[in-house]
């Protein structure tokens, strides 16, 4: 079941939301934890077990402390490390040794990384502070299976969840208000201009059996460096206003990424929790730049190393984490260098930075990324068969799309909280304001072809 369906919009969410306004008090929890249930066993049935199974490992490790600290990571890692990256290590190793072993090579378990991490997380954290949030084992699986985080994060706290949990002033009007409209703007984020843009990003299919132009090459690149920041942003503030709807503050995952100024400025901006997540537990327990500076470097390229994994099993990933070390290496190295910060600490400059960097993220094939790179930088713009290719795709929306890529670029986040701000003034116009957003993301979910998040494959 995905938020931009019509099962989910208009069936499950509405028919959860009157269920827990009526049972609000002494059955919310239990009805949130049976509609989160239901809506994981919707999409992924026999995958459910996963989180029971690590749900039931987190009761009874925490409550009688039966293995390790490291045995018990490793048993909440294992589901992930076989369904995700068994037959990327096995065809690895199969090079080297002669190995012959059957590995999974089926779909992933939705949400299996974000629920993972979510659960080392809270076990970590229990461990370190001795004292546990989550008092029963209900409320371990529904911290697990809350569904409008689940698939895609926000990574939470279980201190946060808890006290969104047992809070009274639940179902207020300004918050959900505010929640309508967060998820009115992730439905157009994704249905309108994340799936409009996807088309041009598409493209390469064809641009791969006929040569690429300059401009070309520039135009999937930039399409897809937009796409995926709609397409992820479009999640997050879905997630968000689910939360809001049912009482809980979820932490924000995009702070206009692409406003950033640097690589370092970028991650503190883009999905903001995962960034957390490998700051709090990789890369400041390997010493963090406690340690001198070759050391501080191991730890961040060990840390982009395993960032970049954990976006997916294969080479190109990698590569992309090497792309975004090497960057982040370059600008620590550098820091102090007010040419350096003239010329690359620029919005600009990131941006371009950031887009290219996107090639080896979207493209699996060397060949395929070698081809993309080469032509971002040909100065070559005659046989552009490409273009013809990509010219069918435009439509209205695609434009209206990539003006709203570049205005994200361009239009300070300033400007966008004034806009908000002003909005608030009058009670009838932000009302308004808020069901005409809404109106329009839903129109998207009857207009817009089946697009799949893009985070959804992690």
């Amino acid at each position: 079941m995905l938020f931009v369906s019509t099962s989910f919009l208009f069936i499950f969410l509405p028919g959860l939301l009157i269920l827990t306004w009526f049972l609000k008090r002494r059955y919310f929890n239990t009805v949130l934890l049976m509609g989160s249930l239901f809506f994981y066993w919707v999409g992924n049935g026999f995958f459910l077990i996963i989180i029971l199974y690590i749900g039931i490992l987190l009761y009874f490790q925490i409550k009688y402390d039966y293995f390790s600290n490291k045995t018990t990571i490793s048993l909440i890692l294992a589901p992930l490390l076989w369904f995700k990256y068994s037959t990327f290590t096995v065809d690895m190793l199969s090079k080297i040794f002669d190995l012959n072993m059957n590995t999974y090579s089926g779909e992933l378990p939705l949400g299996i990384s974000f629920f993972t991490f979510q659960s080392i997380a809270y076990y970590i954290d229990t461990k370190k502070q001795g004292k546990n949030h989550l008092n029963s084992l209900s409320e371990i699986v529904l911290f697990l299976t809350f569904f409008p985080q689940l698939v895609a994060g926000p990574i939470i706290k279980s201190i946060d969840f808890k006290s969104n949990l047992i809070k009274r002033d639940r179902f207020k009007k300004d918050e959900m208000q505010y929640g309508i409209l967060r998820i009115g703007y992730g439905l157009i984020k994704k249905l309108l201009f994340a799936n409009s843009l996807s088309r041009l990003v598409d493209v390469q299919s064809q641009a791969f059996e006929t040569e690429v132009s300059m401009l070309s090459a520039w135009i999937i690149v930039l399409a897809f460096t937009f796409q995926i920041y709609f397409d992820f942003s479009g999640y997050c503030d879905i997630a968000v206003g689910l939360g809001k709807l049912l009482g809980f503050n979820l932490p924000e995952n995009f702070n206009f990424p692409y406003q950033a100024k640097s690589f370092s400025e970028f991650w503190k901006r883009w999905h903001i929790t995962l960034s957390q997540f490998f700051r709090d537990y990789v890369y400041i327990p390997l010493g963090g730049n406690k340690n001198g500076i070759l050391k501080t470097y191991r730890n961040l390229w060990i840390t982009f190393l395993l960032t970049s994994l954990w976006h997916g099993a294969n080479y190109n990933f990698i590569l992309w984490g090497i792309i975004h070390g090497l960057f982040l290496s370059i600008e620590k190295i550098f820091s102090k260098s007010s040419l350096f910060s003239f010329v690359f600490r620029r919005r600009l400059t990131t941006f371009i930075l950031v887009s290219v960097s996107w090639v080896p993220f979207r493209f699996s094939e060397f060949e395929h990324i070698g081809i993309i790179l080469k032509s971002l930088f040909s100065f070559s713009f005659v046989n552009d068969y490409t273009m013809a290719f990509i010219v069918t795709e435009i439509n209205l929306l695609t434009l209206i799309a990539f003006i709203a890529g570049i205005l994200s670029v361009i239009i300070n986040e300033k400007t966008i909280e004034l806009f908000h701000n002003k909005l608030t003034t009058s009670e009838l116009g932000y009302s308004i304001y808020i069901y005409s957003v809404l109106l329009v993301g839903l129109a998207g979910v009857f207009i817009s072809e089946y697009y799949p998040f893009i985070y959804f494959r992690f």
